[in-house]
């Protein structure tokens, strides 16, 4: 949950703010990843998959033998096709609660009314959304919306991820380790090959028949010279190791809570109550640090002013009374 000073609005993200009959101000909600204005994230993953699928197919793919570029267009053809399904199918659900999405317009409340509310959702209720969510329900600020089972809001994709979607997450993000290994193996495998294959010519494609003094190598299927087909090799092997690391260190992020979910939610409690006995404790010691020093501060002080007051009194007292006295000369220059 949010509270009311970590929840903003984007106003560009939103649609205008329309009042209804009785004055309420509202806001339309984000249905999918496709929703406009994208993100940043979006429209870089979108420019990665491109180059990987253009140099995969007009670079990489041809460069092989005739005998290895038959099974590396099917296998590469089906994980591309099924990467790019899995992202359009995540992309496009909506992952609102049940409830949002019987409304017949999807809205929320315009403005938080942080003086009422200390949070968006308070038992069970979203003040914004004015549904009623159970406890794994949660209200995403760049949707606008309330999402079941909420687990992020991905940016890549632009979209929430929830109940509704989280499996067709997990299969995009497998797909997407397949696709960019097998580019990543296949430009690998011609990367050692040039340097390898210039006699046999059993990998490279270019070394078919020519060998390497009358080779000729092709980018987007259009002649290029051997130094422009290498740095393009050296650049997806690059992005290829980085994307794969990356989204494999994902998958297995998300496996691992999703095996040990059951365990992990088991704990929650007991680590949830520990934390409120720490805390707990904390404020006991704050509380009796504050009741030790409060007497001294009340008490003491004043105690110590009256003493300080008193003494200045005796002095006083002392001063005067000596001033009073007469001195021994005075006594015999006026006999009795």
């Amino acid at each position: 949950m949010y509270s009311a000073l970590d929840f903003y609005f984007c106003e560009d993200e939103m649609a205008a703010i329309q009042p209804d009959e009785a004055g309420t101000h509202y806001v339309t909600c984000r249905r999918n990843g496709w929703t406009i204005p994208p993100r940043g994230y979006q429209l870089l993953a979108y420019v990665i998959e491109i180059y990987f699928i253009l140099i995969n197919f007009g670079m990489i793919v041809p460069s092989f033998s005739e005998e290895l570029q038959a099974i590396c267009y099917v296998l590469n053809g089906l994980a591309t096709v099924a990467h790019v399904l899995l992202v359009i199918i995540t992309t496009s659900i909506n992952p609102a609660h049940e409830a949002v999405l019987k409304k017949p317009v999807q809205r929320t409340l315009a403005v938080f009314d942080s003086s009422t509310h200390a949070h968006i959702i308070e038992n069970h209720y979203c003040n914004l959304c004015e549904i009623h969510v159970d406890e794994k329900t949660k209200h995403c600020r760049d949707c606008n919306k309330c999402v079941s089972h909420f687990d992020h809001h991905c940016e890549w994709l632009n979209n929430c991820i929830g109940r509704r979607n989280y499996r067709w997450f997990i299969m995009t993000v497998a797909s997407a380790v397949v696709s960019f290994c097998l580019i990543l193996c296949m430009s690998l495998a011609q990367f050692v090959g040039y340097f390898t294959d210039r006699k046999s010519g059993s990998i490279l494609q270019p070394y078919k028949g020519n060998g390497s003094d009358d080779a000729a190598f092709f980018i987007l299927y259009q002649p290029a010279p051997d130094w422009a087909w290498m740095t393009f090799q050296s650049v997806t092997i690059l992005f290829g190791i980085i994307c794969v690391s990356l989204l494999t260190a994902l998958l297995g992020l998300h496996c691992y809570f999703g095996c040990n979910y059951d365990c992990i939610h088991a704990r929650k409690p007991e680590a949830q109550g520990g934390g409120a006995q720490k805390e707990s404790q904390a404020l006991k010691k704050k509380c009796a640090n504050t009741n030790r020093f409060k007497p001294y501060k009340e008490t003491t002080i004043p105690v110590t002013e009256n003493r300080l007051l008193q003494s200045t009194n005796d002095v006083n007292q002392i001063v005067e009374s000596v001033e009073e006295t007469p001195s021994p000369a005075a006594s015999e220059g006026n006999p009795k």
